[in-house]
């Protein structure tokens, strides 16, 4: 047995085969070098007389996130070629989260073999995009149209048992994957191999295949970004067109929808989310072990969502309320979900038993049971214990405690949502363990937690006061003469309050809606300044996390980078005679604009942005370094959004 290192690939040859294994960090993202440099060993491969065959994996706990955003994926494509080209077997390893263009490089091999935990997601849907590396070839031809249009228009995780169950892996195994993978290369090895692109299981059935394209092509909806139908136009050219034409027919869509304003501000979105929920390094060392018990102190109204979201992600949880018929309707509501979940097949027994089991009702106790996080529903809350970040829904925050906000769609488990945008406002009183606590119990249960800040003492969450700017935009115009119903239109067709639509707006249309990102995002800049907010990219997710505007808008601070700070600073002043209050310029803008500097510079924040801002905004600046900081390491993935 043989080894070697070289940069970010590791290889190992046990007899006839090579172990090609992928270790670059961050996630295994598919960089041209990395891409290079494998079809560097495959090449060597095809000329070694004495390899008969080829196992590639990965040495982290993830197979590969795929490539970084905006990347380009040309490199891939070649790979991904190279590799089902390859005259003798490829068979992949997979285990953990097998994402994007690692999905699709998984999709190039010849067989795929998955740990039962193993998860495949195709994501360029959420980024306004088609696959990059032949996916929207490859897959329907392993698992049929239905199937393959499912996983690339809803971008949802599919395991290892339902890949195995739908053709495309060809065994799963509980333990790790790299044996089973060996023995069936040794199984292979000799044999011409089975090219993806060759294969026709999935379309044996020509009539059923164009029946599921036409019906996902009418079930599609009108709006602005593109993607969708292109990914159902791709399946259908699975069928119609030879492999190589079909492949080439994917690349070129997916370059045109690069370029489209929807795909720019979905990238945007998913990378301002993640900027947003990354935490100063120091806050992110006091967090410690994940919370595991939590006190729910009135089980009214969002306390059947929290406490189930809670049970989900395996805490004890405590809820109690004063008043028994209140308490039996939770957990009512909580059966009923449960119950809901066990129907259709998300929930097993077991585990339906094991929820209850760590669910402990109560009722009017003297205090509350020691916990790491305690959460307050109602008003007239006991003390909590002393350990506990003690979480407050309602006002006033008792002594100690942080303002939660559910900012979201306020549609939690019970409703069938999860994963809802929170804000946990925080005054400098409460101590950075206690936040990092309150942000841990916030990320277990599937939370998008922004923390904020109280202004003059108060917690109006950051969604209501940019809802604010938009409502009292919409009440100015309709005082200047616009009628409701215009102004809805123009809304609507901008991504405001909606998801938008795909009929291209009027002049008069488009001037409404630049009045409204321009007063949301000189509210945003207002709150930055006051240190409510430390960075652009928090307004942006807190916007699409409300729900006040569509994901592919990227934000109302990035629809302001796009305008230009130039003209926003120009239309400010203009609309400014109008509604002071409105539009006059934040000063923070007219810094930014005075230094030449974006609201995306102060999301990446140079050192020298710090010095640039004047002092009042030094704080902001400082907390907008310390977030760059802990992420300058670090590169986003296609496939983690």
């Amino acid at each position: 047995m043989k080894q070697a290192v070289t940069g970010w690939l590791r290889q190992d040859r046990r007899g006839g085969i090579l172990r090609l294994t992928l270790c670059h960090t961050p996630g295994n993202l598919l960089t041209p070098a990395i891409c290079a440099e494998l079809t560097a060993a495959l090449d060597a491969v095809e000329g070694d007389a004495s390899l008969t065959a080829v196992v590639l994996d990965s040495g982290l706990e993830d197979f590969s996130h795929g490539v970084a955003v905006g990347e380009d994926v040309a490199a891939l494509a070649a790979l991904c070629h190279r590799i089902e080209s390859l005259s003798k077997p490829v068979v992949v390893a997979l285990h953990g989260a097998v994402l994007a263009e690692g999905a699709e490089l998984a999709l190039s091999a010849h067989a795929r073999v998955a740990s039962s935990a193993a998860r495949l997601c195709l994501t360029a849907v959420t980024f306004g995009l088609v696959p990059a590396a032949g996916g929207s070839q490859r897959l329907p031809r392993l698992i049929g149209a239905e199937q393959a249009l499912r996983m690339l228009l809803t971008a949802c995780p599919v395991t290892a048992v339902e890949g195995l169950a739908m053709g495309l892996l060809d065994r799963v195994v509980d333990a790790d994957p790299i044996a089973a993978a060996l023995d069936l290369a040794q199984t292979l090895a000799g044999k011409p191999p089975r090219r993806t692109l060759d294969r026709r299981d999935g379309m044996r059935d020509a009539l059923a295949y164009q029946q599921a394209v036409a019906a996902a092509r009418s079930a599609l909806r009108p709006g602005p970004v593109e993607a969708p139908a292109r990914i159902v136009d791709c399946v259908e050219a699975a069928l119609l067109l030879p492999a190589v034409q079909a492949v080439a027919f994917e690349a070129a869509l997916r370059a045109d929808l690069a370029a489209t304003p929807a795909a720019a501000g979905l990238r945007h979105a998913a990378m301002a989310e993640r900027r947003a929920l990354r935490l100063p390094a120091g806050l992110e060392a006091d967090m410690g072990d994940s919370p595991a018990r939590v006190v729910i102190w009135g089980a009214g109204e969002s306390a059947p969502d929290i406490a189930l979201c809670a049970l989900r992600a395996g805490m004890r949880v405590h809820l109690a309320d004063p008043s028994r018929p209140v308490l039996v309707n939770a957990l009512e509501r909580i059966a009923v979900a449960q119950e809901a979940a066990l129907k259709d097949g998300t929930l097993t027994q077991a585990a339906l038993d094991d929820e209850w089991a760590r669910l402990s009702p109560q009722l009017a106790p003297p205090r509350l049971p020691d916990a790491d996080v305690a959460l307050i529903l109602v008003a007239d809350a006991p003390p909590a214990a002393a350990s506990s970040a003690l979480l407050s829904l309602v006002a006033p925050v008792p002594a100690g405690g942080m303002a939660l906000s559910l900012s979201g769609a306020l549609s939690g488990v019970v409703a069938g949502g999860a994963g809802d945008l929170v804000e946990i406002a925080a005054s400098d009183s409460v101590a950075p363990a206690r936040m990092a606590r309150a942000l841990a119990f916030a990320r277990r249960i599937g939370w998008r937690a922004v923390s904020t800040r109280p202004e003059g003492g108060a917690a109006a969450p950051v969604a209501v006061r940019l809802a604010r700017a938009i409502a009292e935009t919409v009440a100015h115009l309709e005082r200047g003469g616009i009628d409701r119903a215009v102004i809805a239109r123009a809304l609507a067709a901008h991504g405001i309050a909606g998801e938008g639509t795909a009929q291209p707006p009027s002049l008069a249309e488009t001037d409404i809606a630049r009045r409204c990102f321009a007063a949301v995002a000189n509210a945003g800049a207002r709150l930055i300044e006051s240190g409510v907010l430390h960075r652009p990219c928090e307004v942006d997710m807190v916007a699409i996390g409300a729900g006040l505007m569509a994901r592919h808008t990227g934000g109302p601070m990035y629809q302001a980078d796009r305008r230009g700070m130039l003209i926003l600073v120009r239309d400010l002043r203009l609309w400014a005679a109008e509604n002071p209050a409105l539009w006059q310029p934040a000063p923070l803008i007219e810094a930014l604009w005075s230094q030449g500097l974006s609201f995306a510079s102060l999301d990446a924040a140079p050192e020298a942005l710090a010095r640039a801002l004047p002092a009042a905004f030094a704080r902001a600046a400082r907390a907008a370094a310390s977030g760059a900081a802990s992420e300058a390491a670090s590169v986003w993935p296609e496939g983690a959004a």
